[in-house]
């Protein structure tokens, strides 16, 4: 009874919508029907400033699905009510919104956008029209980055950029930048002009990202150049002072957890094993009982779920840009700080950069860039690297499950067939640690000089230099675990046994310092005008780079207080090393590039590099030492021909 009750409520319920909605809808019908019969037919022709048709317009009526495109003489025919609003709109051409009011006939001018058709992508030592390029050049706005918040820049570009592929192999805070791939190939990688790596810049600072995919396109760049990613960071415009905050947060964790055997069910299949190959079973109905009560040394361990956590990521910058005709300013601070997913791993990083423009003269204009960071890693003795031997996701999938995490205060280990594991053991500290502390320096200071009287040359002078130090510091403890010492046979019972994890021996401590410095120049002279419908540009320039470095690292053992890690604390002596290294290189090149358009139709791009290094004179040939890389490349706007305008008007 009661549920035929609440029936009939639902009944009278659904009555009293239906009837709700029809209501809605005859009104609705009442008020569309008047709005149908006002419409009007409007016609119209639409042209450029020049007063030229301009075929395939999109005509809208706006807030509707009502469209049409303009056809070959600038023509169309559309269906509004008087209190609609036309919106006329074609790439390349600000859009134009007409009110109809008591207008039919329609006569739109369309300005061109200057901004869509001058649009410039970076490409090799310089930018060019995007209507210009032959080659393959793939562009993508900083802005576009920041939608997606990621640890890295390199995990941003895959699937945002064709052609490029990422490959993470390591998920460790400060080191799960991801290798790039560009049309299966590795690629060089250049920011503002100079040849860095980018995985650890902001991407706060970003304006932009090119990919310089085939030969053509990379060939300005020389010796291994097969692709080339650029990155151009941000610079201040005329503008009033402007500061802007941001802030992320996140969480990280497996997308996927293995799904490994629990105690239980391990005991069941390795007695299976056994009995297939003539063998005794193990494990007994007694012993499951248990791992499952974890009683007797026995437990039921999922080691990777206990490995495996949640780790978390945050993000702060602030930046000020603006600037005046003669100097234009762009500064950023940045912070990063990332734990893993794995206790003990901890990565943080502070972002500094300043981008000043100035013009110091007529005809004379100065860039000075500086950027600095500061990198502080932290993890456990034992590394997660996959490529690693004994890696801590290595050993949480090998330990076997039917032991508790501790015995007697102390982690469990188990045996293998190589030797034993403990991801309990391998992620404390209390076995060791490793930091790697970094700062990195990169300034640019240009001088661009425009040739008075012989419009379009330009003389460019660019230094840059480059520091890098780094202390690493690995302490080594040997610490004791309880080792498993599984049953022989189902009347046997497990045992532990006390050891050390994984090497026994004395704690050993290493310290390692490294250095690199490079200095870059780079001299062009460039050349730009247009002659008609002849555009042309020429570059010649010439460059510079010697990198030196030194390494140097110390290892001691024995220390009677493990707090004080310290190698002058080690006392035993023949276990003391000290080595140290140094390198240096030098390289130069030649560049010069023609680029060529007629009408934006006729595109034609010819380059010639000769590079030299001290690498290729192993044979002490004569010009062994230098190897020249030319290109070209020809293109044809089709979509510019008269013929396939009329051809295709849409």
């Amino acid at each position: 009874m009661k549920m035929f009750k609440k029936t009939e409520k639902s009944r009278n319920r659904l009555s009293k919508k239906a009837g709700f909605l029809a209501g809605v809808f005859l009104l609705s019908m009442w008020t569309v029907l008047p709005l149908h019969a006002q419409t009007q037919t409007i016609t119209g022709t639409v042209v450029d400033a020049k007063g030229e048709t301009i075929i395939g317009a999109s005509i809208i009526v706006k807030g509707t699905a009502v469209t049409t495109l303009s056809d070959a003489s600038g023509r169309f025919a559309i269906q509004a009510p008087p209190s609609a609003t036309i919106v006329v709109s074609l790439l390349g051409y600000h859009p134009q919104e007409i009110p109809v009011g008591n207008q039919t006939t329609l006569h739109v001018i369309l300005e061109e956008d200057m901004q869509q058709l001058e649009e410039v992508v970076v490409v090799g030592y310089g930018t060019q029209r995007k209507v210009s390029i032959t080659g393959a050049v793939s562009q993508i706005e900083g802005n576009e980055l920041l939608k997606a918040p990621v640890t890295g820049i390199t995990n941003l570009l895959s699937g945002r950029i064709a052609g490029i592929i990422s490959l993470q192999q390591s998920g460790q805070p400060g080191s799960d930048d991801a290798s790039l791939l560009v049309r299966g190939g590795t690629a060089k990688y250049v920011v503002d002009g100079i040849e860095r790596n980018f995985s650890e810049i902001d991407p706060n600072d970003i304006a932009s990202i090119s990919v310089l995919k085939d030969a053509s396109s990379a060939a300005v760049y020389g010796l291994n150049a097969g692709a080339v990613i650029i990155v151009t960071t941000k610079r201040g415009q005329v503008a009033p002072s402007k500061i802007t905050f941001t802030a992320s947060y996140g969480v990280s964790m497996n997308t996927e957890m293995l799904q490994l055997l629990d105690g239980p069910q391990y005991a069941y299949w390795y007695n299976k094993a056994r009995v297939m190959d003539g063998d005794t079973p193990v494990f007994s109905e007694e012993h499951v009982r248990k791992m499952l009560a974890g009683e007797g040394g026995w437990g039921n361990t999922n080691w990777y779920e206990e490995t495996f956590g949640v780790g978390s990521n945050a993000q702060y910058n602030v930046n000020a840009s603006g600037g005046t005709e003669n100097i234009k300013y762009f500064a950023s601070l940045g912070y990063f700080n990332q734990t893993g997913n794995v206790s003990n791993f901890n990565y943080d990083r502070f972002n500094l950069r300043s981008n000043i423009d100035a013009k110091i003269a007529k005809y004379l204009t100065l860039t000075f860039d500086v950027s600095g960071r500061i990198e502080n890693r932290e993890r456990a003795t034992w590394s997660s690297d996959p490529t690693v031997g004994s890696n801590i996701a290595q050993q949480a999938v090998r330990a076997l499950p039917f032991v508790p995490m501790e015995w007697n205060g102390l982690p469990v280990a188990t045996p293998t067939a190589s030797s034993i594991v403990s991801p309990l053991a391998s992620s404390s500290t209390d076995a060791g640690y490793r930091t790697d502390k970094s700062n990195i320096l990169q300034t640019n200071l240009a001088l661009n000089y425009d040739v008075p009287h012989l419009k379009g040359l330009s003389a460019r002078f660019a230094v840059a230099y480059d520091y890098t130090d780094g202390m690493s510091k690995q302490l080594t403890v040997p610490y004791d675990v309880y080792r498993a010492v599984l049953p022989s046979s189902p009347t046997g019972d497990i045992s532990y046994t006390k050891t050390q994890f994984q090497t026994p021996g004395d704690a050993a401590l290493t310290e390692g310092a490294t250095r690199s410095a490079t200095l870059t120049t780079n001299t062009s002279l460039k050349y730009e005008n247009k002659f008609g419908l002849h555009n042309i540009t020429a570059l010649a320039l010439m460059e510079t780079r010697q990198t030196t470095g030194n390494a140097f690292s110390a290892s001691g053992a024995g220390f009677d207080i493990i707090a004080l890690d310290e190698l002058s604390r080690a006392s035993i002596a023949e276990k003391t090393s000290v080595s140290g290294s140094s390198d240096q290189s030098r390289y130069a090149g030649f560049l010069g590039r023609v680029n060529y358009s007629y009408a934006d139709k006729y595109l034609a791009e010819v380059t010639m590099r000769y590079d030299g290094t001290y690498q290729f004179a192993g044979r002490n040939i004569s010009g062994a030492r230098w190897i020249t890389t030319p290109a070209a490349s020809l293109g044809w706007r089709m979509s510019e021909e008269s013929w396939f305008k009329n051809a295709l008007p849409f």
